[in-house]
């Protein structure tokens, strides 16, 4: 007894395989698209001011990701609420002023910033 393996039609080969290429790139769009939806989003980081002077360093509020719309900032020093700001947009690379002096964090150990 001898066996014998099925003629397999070119057409349906062709078919098969570009079904998975389908299935493939709808992944790959799926999963671009989640990758572009989060490089999209603000990225919030403190930064110190540049000392020049006898100027008090002070605190800033650095966005590094994309464009943040209507932020509402509140800070406080040690449990005393201190600034609630309201700023309709930060771009890429835009800094905010905590009006928090660095100087005032030292004495009190303790400084929340909730965005």
């Amino acid at each position: 007894m001898t066996w014998e393996l099925p003629t397999l039609d070119p057409l349906w080969v062709s078919v098969g395989v570009t079904s998975i290429l389908v299935i493939i790139n709808i992944i790959y769009v799926y999963e671009m698209r989640k990758m572009r939806i989060e490089s999209a989003k603000p990225i919030f980081s403190l930064r110190p001011s540049l000392v020049i002077g006898d100027e008090p360093m002070e605190l800033y509020l650095l966005n590094t990701g994309g464009i943040a719309r209507d932020i509402n900032i509140d800070t406080s020093v040690d449990g005393e609420k201190k600034n609630l700001l309201f700023v309709t947009s930060i771009p890429t690379n835009g800094e905010v002023d905590l009006e928090i002096r660095l100087q005032e964090i030292k004495e009190k150990n303790k400084c929340n910033v909730i965005i």
